[in-house]
């Protein structure tokens, strides 16, 4: 009988089509991968967007950047409103090498919204309330992800296809390409209730 197999030359042409489909492959698969964690972002700012309506239910105002004898605005809301912490972590974050130890990556635009009745929120549907944020100044912490100026936002992360999720006051959350974002010019008061 008569033994088959491939010779070296079919083994190597099967190689580099296998190495040309998966380079082919590769990028389709990075992209879906990196929508997938820009909705499970945006899903999380939902969340949050939820839990600050529960928030607002109970109080009427929205909370101040630091709750006196809770801490910062995020924990006013936990663990009645949302008791799973990862929420407030974007599956793009990564970590600052000063803040390895923190998971936080969401602001909250206390200066147009902290103490402040809902409604008297000027434009719900186009004020934002909690966002994609890169890191602000530092603290005794390392730098701090809470807090959300609008510098932040045409500076920021763009961890989404150079954009950022939005949670907005009325509840819906939005992508924005960080650049379309108006901090100075344009309708920018109503985007920051001031």
């Amino acid at each position: 009988m008569k033994k088959t197999g491939f010779t070296l030359i079919e083994l190597l042409v099967v190689i580099a089509i296998i190495g040309v489909v998966a380079s082919l492959l590769a990028p389709a698969v990075g992209k879906a991968m990196g929508g997938a964690r820009q909705s499970q972002c945006a899903n999380n700012l939902r969340q949050i967007g939820m839990a600050m309506h529960m928030y607002l239910d109970d109080r009427s105002a929205f909370p101040p950047l630091n709750i006196p004898l809770v801490g910062r605005w995020h924990l006013g809301l936990e663990p009645a409103y949302i008791d799973n912490k990862d929420v407030f972590r974007c599956p793009n974050y990564k970590y600052h090498v000063y803040t390895n130890t923190s998971k936080f990556s969401y602001a909250y635009n206390y200066s147009g919204l902290q103490n402040k009745n809902i409604n008297l929120v000027q434009s719900p549907s186009q004020c934002i309330m909690v966002c994609d944020s890169g890191p602000g100044p530092a603290t005794a912490t390392g730098l701090n992800y809470n807090d959300l100026f609008k510098t932040d936002i045409s500076s920021g992360t763009g961890r989404h296809s150079r954009g950022t999720n939005i949670v907005f006051v009325a509840g819906h959350v939005k992508w924005y390409r960080n650049t379309d974002i108006p901090t100075t010019t344009g309708n920018y008061l109503l985007w920051w209730n001031f």
